[in-house]
């Protein structure tokens, strides 16, 4: 049986709107993905992975943050995969900038992640994934932690 994809509601102008807790729910299913891969010595794909982590639950945020419950999938494309965008129209940034780790974090993924990965023919290394996977798993928790401000 084929599976399709979620029906997600339209707007008054006919765009579809996607539900806040889809991209939670979406940065929960790819992080387990992503620690999947790392443990099957896929470190590419779990390199890639985690920026989709990242931009999914800062997409979350924003709703969070801006207390709503659907996105117009315009928005999201417009903003599209640039991680800075998003923390920006999170109004976040000033807030990362206080802690230098988690700083260094976000600019080491947001320097390496790209949707473009997802072509690659690299294998990766433990080393780098494992640095993603921790980068990854720290600033998701602190964007729960700004959210529950």
């Amino acid at each position: 049986m084929t599976r399709k994809w979620p029906r997600w509601h339209s707007g008054k102008g006919g765009e579809i709107r996607v539900p806040a807790n889809r991209f939670r729910q979406a940065a929960d299913e790819r992080w387990k993905d992503a620690r999947c891969l790392h443990e099957s010595r896929r470190y590419e794909g779990a390199i890639y992975l985690c920026g989709y982590v990242l931009e999914c639950f800062l997409k979350f945020a924003h709703c969070e943050l801006r207390n709503l419950r659907r996105m117009d999938l315009r928005e999201a494309k417009r903003l599209g995969h640039d991680l800075n965008a998003w923390l920006d129209a999170c109004g976040l940034g000033p807030a990362l900038r206080k802690s230098r780790d988690l700083e260094v974090a976000f600019a080491r993924i947001n320097n390496r992640w790209a949707p473009e990965m997802r072509y690659s023919g690299m294998i990766g290394d433990e080393r780098s994934s494992a640095s993603f996977l921790q980068d990854t798993k720290d600033l998701r928790n602190w964007l729960q932690t700004q959210l529950r401000r």
